[in-house]
C-alpha cells in the first residue's frame, strides 16, 4: 500500500484561531504543491483524522490515479525538511508562500508544529527560537489505547498515550494487517521505531513496526486478590520498619 497522505501536528498550548489559520495555510500549501507538480490532475483531500487535545489532523488524497497523490506528498516531504532545516524552499513562489505562512502560525503559545507522512516527519519551530534540535528516533514501545484505526491504501492508527493521552501515528506495512485485527478501543503496546519530540521526549509516530501486543484489561478490584510474599504473625517486624532497615543498609 501506498501512502497517500500528509499528517500536521502542533505543539503546544492551541488556541482555535490559531489552528484554524494553520488549517488554512496547510490546505494552502497542499494546493500550491498540486497545482505545480501535477497541475492537470483531479485530487480530492479529505480530513481522515482530526485528532482533539493533540491538534493532530491527517488528510488523505483520493484519485483514480494514485502518482498525482503520491506526488504531492513527497513535495510535502521536501517543504517539511526544507523548513526544518532552514534552507530555501524548492518550489516556485505559491508554494513559498504558503509554506512560509505555516511556518509562521508557531508562536503564541505554539512550540512547534510537525509535517508528517508515512515516511518521515519534520519539526519547525519559532524562527526566533535560540535552540532547533531535530526529532529523535528511537527503538522503543509505546503503550495506550487504539484509536482511528485506517485501512485506506495505508495501514494507520491512532495510539492515544496511556500517560500523556495524546495522539501518537503509528504506521504498520501491509503484511501486518492481521495484526491490527480487533485491537480499535482496546489498550496495546506497539514496539518499532519511535520517533519522539526533541525537548519533552514524547512520542509523536511509530514506524517500521515490529509487534503489536494488546493489554489485557485487569479485572475490576483485582488488586484484592494479591498476596504478600512472606506470611506475618503477630509481634513480627512492621513492614515499613523493615523497608526503612534494608534501604539504610542496617544489620
Amino acid at each position: 500500500m501506498a501512502d497517500n497522505s500528509i499528517t500536521l501536528g502542533l505543539e503546544g498550548e492551541v488556541a482555535v484561531g490559531r489552528f484554524a489559520d494553520a488549517m488554512t495555510h496547510f490546505s494552502g500549501l497542499i494546493d500550491s504543491l498540486a497545482a505545480e507538480l501535477v497541475p492537470d490532475a483531479r485530487v480530492r483531500w479529505i480530513v481522515d483524522s482530526l485528532e482533539a487535545g493533540s491538534a493532530v489532523a491527517t488528510v488523505t488524497g483520493y484519485a483514480d490515479d494514485l502518482r498525482p497523490v503520491l506526488a504531492v506528498v513527497r513535495g510535502a516531504e521536501q517543504v517539511g525538511i526544507s523548513l526544518q532545516q532552514h534552507e530555501p524552499i524548492p518550489f516556485p513562489t505559491p508554494v513559498v508562500r504558503e509554506a512560509n505562512a505555516l511556518s509562521r502560525v508557531v508562536g503564541n503559545g505554539i512550540t512547534s508544529l510537525r509535517i508528517e507522512t508515512e515516511k518521515l516527519s519534520a519539526i519547525i519551530y519559532d524562527t526566533r527560537a535560540k535552540v532547533t534540535l531535530p526529532l529523535r528516533q528511537t527503538l522503543g514501545a509505546v503503550k495506550g489505547t487504539v484509536e482511528s484505526l485506517s485501512s485506506r491504501r495505508t495501514l494507520r492508527f491512532i495510539l492515544y498515550d496511556a500517560i500523556t493521552d495524546r495522539a501518537i501515528t503509528c504506521y504498520a506495512k501491509d503484511d501486518q494487517a492481521e495484526l491490527l485485527r480487533d485491537i480499535w478501543g482496546k489498550r496495546a503496546m506497539v514496539s518499532g521505531r519511535v520517533t519522539r519530540h526533541p525537548e519533552t521526549g514524547m512520542a509523536l509516530s511509530v514506524r517500521d513496526i515490529t509487534h503489536i501486543a494488546r493489554i489485557e484489561t485487569p479485572p475490576l478490584l483485582g488488586y484484592r486478590r494479591a498476596r504478600g510474599v512472606f506470611t506475618w504473625q503477630p509481634g513480627d517486624e512492621p513492614a515499613e520498619v523493615s523497608i526503612r532497615r534494608i534501604r539504610d543498609a542496617e544489620d
